[in-house]
C-alpha cells in the first residue's frame, strides 16, 4: 500500500530548480513536456528568452504547445487566445472586450537557463520564490573545465535513477568491460562522508582506481558528482567528471541529464598543454547539442540504464 509520502516522493521533492530540456532544444516553436506530473509549454520569446506556461488555455482547456509563438506571447489553436509569457491574457481576437483580457489565468513557472540547460522553479507552494541557484565547482568553473551535455529519457521512476548514479559498487560488475572501470575490489564496505551541501557516499579504503565515490548535494537544484579515473594509455589520463540530475516526469518516467567534465586548462597537469576545450570535444563524440540515449533501452530497466550512445557516434564512457 502506497503511503502519502511514499506518493509524494514518487511525483518528485519540491522546492527545487529542476533542467527539464537541453537548451538546443527550445527554439521558436512552442514545445510540451510533462515534468513533476505537471504539464508544461516551454518557447522563447522575440529576444531569444525562454518562457515556460501551464500547457492550458484558459479558454477551453486546449493545449498551448499546440499553438503558435507571437514573439512577446503564445496563441492557443483552438480559438487564438493570446497568453503573455507571465500568464497574462492579452487578446482574445474572436470577441470584442472579451473580459479575460488582462486576466492572469495561466500559471507561469520561474527560468533560468545555464550550462546548456533549461531549469524551472517548482515551489512547494504556488507562491513560493525560488531559491539561489549554484552549480557543483566543475560545472560552474568554464575557465578551467569544459563540459558537453548528455540528456536521454528513462522509462522508470525518477528514484530509481538517483539509486542508479549513486551506487558505486555496481562499477565492476556492470561495467567490468569498460576500460575506464574494469579495475578495483570487487567486495568493498561503503561510508558516508557528510558536506556543506550533502554528503559523499564512498568505498572504504579504494579511491583512484574505479567509480569508488558518488557526492549527492543541494544547491538550489539536486546533483550527484563522481570521477572516473582514465588511464593515460586510453588518452590524457587524469579525472573524466560527471555531474548529474534527475527531473521526474510522472510516476513512470523520468529525464536524466549528465554533464561530461574534463579540466582543459592549457598546462594543466591533468590534460597537457595541448588539450583545449575543442579538442575535448571534438575527441569525444561531438556530443555538444545532441542527445544520448541509453542503448540498452529494450527494455530500459534500473540495471540497464548505462552505456549510452548519442543521434550520431558512442559516448567514450557510460551514463554510470
Amino acid at each position: 500500500m502506497t503511503t502519502p509520502v511514499q506518493h509524494y516522493l514518487d511525483k518528485g521533492l519540491r522546492g527545487l530548480w529542476y533542467p527539464v530540456l537541453a537548451s538546443w532544444e527550445v527554439q521558436s516553436a512552442p514545445v510540451g513536456i510533462t515534468r513533476l506530473g505537471e504539464q508544461i509549454v516551454v518557447w522563447r520569446n522575440k529576444d531569444g528568452q525562454v518562457q515556460a506556461l501551464e500547457d492550458r488555455c484558459p479558454h477551453r482547456g486546449a493545449r498551448l504547445s499546440m499553438g503558435w509563438n507571437l514573439g512577446d506571447r503564445i496563441a492557443c489553436w483552438y480559438h487564438g487566445v493570446e497568453v503573455a509569457g507571465n500568464g497574462e491574457v492579452k487578446d482574445v481576437p474572436a470577441v470584442d472586450k472579451c473580459p479575460l483580457v488582462g486576466q492572469q489565468c495561466v500559471r507561469s513557472y520561474n527560468v533560468q537557463e545555464a550550462h546548456g540547460a533549461i531549469f524551472l522553479w517548482f515551489g512547494v507552494t504556488a507562491d513560493q520564490q525560488p531559491d539561489e541557484l549554484s552549480f557543483p565547482d566543475e560545472l560552474a568553473d568554464t575557465d578551467n573545465f569544459s563540459n558537453f551535455l548528455c540528456t536521454a529519457g528513462w522509462k522508470c521512476n525518477y528514484q530509481y535513477a538517483l539509486e542508479n548514479v549513486m551506487d558505486p559498487m555496481h562499477g565492476t560488475y556492470l561495467h567490468s568491460s569498460s576500460h575506464s572501470m574494469a579495475e578495483g575490489d570487487r567486495k568493498a564496505d561503503m561510508v558516508l562522508q557528510p558536506t556543506k551541501t550533502g554528503f559523499i557516499f564512498e568505498k572504504k579504503g579504494q579511491s583512484g582506481i574505479n567509480f569508488d565515490w558518488v557526492e549527492l548535494g543541494n544547491s538550489g537544484t539536486c546533483w550527484m558528482r563522481l570521477s572516473i579515473p582514465y588511464k593515460k594509455r586510453f588518452g590524457p589520463g587524469g579525472h573524466f567528471f560527471i555531474v548529474g540530475m534527475v527531473v521526474p516526469e510522472d510516476n513512470d518516467n523520468c529525464r536524466v541529464f549528465f554533464w561530461r567534465i574534463r579540466r582543459v586548462q592549457a598546462g594543466s597537469a591533468t590534460c597537457g598543454a595541448s588539450c583545449t576545450a575543442t579538442a575535448w570535444r571534438n575527441c569525444t563524440g561531438k556530443f555538444s547539442s545532441r542527445t544520448a540515449w541509453c542503448s540498452k533501452a529494450s527494455p530500459r530497466t534500473p540495471a540497464s540504464m548505462n552505456t549510452c550512445t548519442s543521434t550520431t557516434s558512442v559516448s567514450p564512457a557510460c551514463a554510470v
